[in-house]
């Protein structure tokens, strides 16, 4: 141990000890009491140890030769001070500044060394940013790692910090699903019983704007203890880009749950084209199902069309209808649709709509069929993914996005909620 060292060492415990006869809680206190006064000796050995240990770093001026990044040799400018935000408080450290006369470019060794961003947070810091940011607003988030970290701040240091997090993340999830899309990707020895694929929209506020994000989601089921079939081990994607971006997605994320092998897939939707026609590419010989609530909507929005909003009469039509497409009479369905005739020209373009919408997914909609199959005809899980993913974060009161913050908050969105114990530093670090 180098004499320096040591003699840090050796203050430091005296300073300690100090600290500890003032502090040290006196028998008889009260828990609250103890817990006080042990945070508070444990803060100021935080900072004591914190202040003396990037003392003991120097200043980065160390070597007589420094280089800059181009490969030539830079010039001492002078010593600048950084405000840093650490775990334990602000620190003011004092860096030597070199500039290079070629490339004019300007740097201070000791921010490499130290693993400092731009932005002056350390790598811890700014792992508590990315996961408090992935739950809450940047202006809430700020308060949030005041009142629970000591972390003083900006929603700015907030915003810029996520953002770049959830673009590191974007960059890793676009390389592994290239990887998967260009068929070089080993397969999964598993296989599934039963693969579920979903996918809904939301849309968000984008660009002074309103784009929809597609939400995705693979999943499982299991037996309950009343025999029901319940989704298990859910995982979501999402992107707001188009039809061919998310069925990538999807089928990246599938392949990784072993779709390859499963003894059947079965794809969920609302009945939109795209989503089948994505299905037919990236599953093909899938079960198709349009999800029976979706379904069950566009029928309630016929029957207060056709006979007033929350009437009897309306109540009584949707009632009859709904039990007729869960029990297999589609066609029962369609021909109320044909007999129905609407006054004016909205309520007929509403029935143009819907009896397209029922004849063209017929085959989509052999609920009795599905039921006996034991299979899900309407999980929940493409809207509850909808909510969780997008809403809940994305499409808050006030919130407008830029199109690289939505989609880089949408992947820190994404990897908070499927891997809860995700190691943000891993991401931080290229922040």
């Amino acid at each position: 141990m180098c004499d320096s060292r040591k003699r840090q060492i050796e203050e430091l415990t005296e300073q300690f000890r100090k600290l500890l006869e003032e502090k040290y809680p006196e028998k008889g206190s009260t828990l609250a009491r103890i817990e006080e006064l042990t945070e508070e000796i444990g803060q100021a050995i935080e900072a004591e140890i914190e202040d003396g240990a990037i003392r003991e770093q120097g200043e980065g001026k160390d070597c007589k030769d420094t280089f800059c990044a181009c490969g030539r040799k830079a010039r001492y400018v002078r010593n600048y001070i950084k405000e840093v935000v650490t775990l334990h408080g602000v620190r003011r450290i004092s860096r030597a500044y070199y500039s290079c006369r070629v490339c004019r470019h300007g740097f201070a060794p000791l921010d490499k060394q130290l693993g400092l961003d731009g932005g002056g947070t350390t790598l811890s810091v700014r792992a508590k940013i990315a996961r408090i940011a992935a739950l809450a607003p940047f202006e809430r988030c700020a308060c949030e790692l005041r009142e629970l970290c000591g972390l003083d701040v900006s929603a700015k240091t907030v915003e810029r910090v996520a953002e770049a997090v959830g673009e590191a993340i974007g960059r890793e999830a676009a390389e592994r699903e290239a990887h998967i899309l260009s068929g070089m990707a080993i397969e999964p020895a598993f296989a599934p019983e039963r693969l579920y694929i979903t996918v809904d929209g939301v849309m968000a506020s984008v660009d002074k704007g309103w784009r929809e994000c597609k939400v995705g989601a693979v999943y499982e089921t299991r037996a309950t203890a009343d025999g029901r079939a319940e989704a298990t081990n859910i995982e979501h994607t999402a992107t707001f880009g188009d039809a061919e971006a998310i069925g990538d997605k999807l089928y990246a994320l599938a392949f990784r749950r072993g779709v390859v092998h499963a003894k059947q897939t079965v794809v969920l939707g609302d009945g939109a084209r795209w989503i089948w026609n994505q299905a037919r590419d990236n599953f093909p010989g899938c079960v198709e199902i349009v999800d029976y609530f979706h379904a069950a909507q566009h029928l309630a929005e016929v029957a207060n069309s056709w006979y007033g909003f929350g009437t009897k009469k309306a109540e009584a039509w949707l009632g009859r209808a709904k039990q007729d497409l869960m029990e297999g009479r589609h066609a029962r369905v369609v021909r109320s649709l044909v007999a129905w005739r609407p006054p004016d020209a909205e309520t007929k373009k509403l029935k143009t709509t819907s009896l397209g919408y029922f004849r063209r997914n017929r085959e989509r909609m052999r609920y009795d069929q599905f039921l006996r199959q034991g299979l899900h005809i309407g999980s929940g899980v493409a809207e509850s993914s909808c909510k969780t993913v997008v809403q809940a974060r994305l499409k808050q009161s006030g919130m407008h996005w830029s199109a690289h913050g939505a989609e880089a908050m949408l992947q820190l969105r994404l990897r908070w909620l499927d891997e809860p114990t995700v190691n943000f530093a891993a991401y931080a670090a290229h922040a």
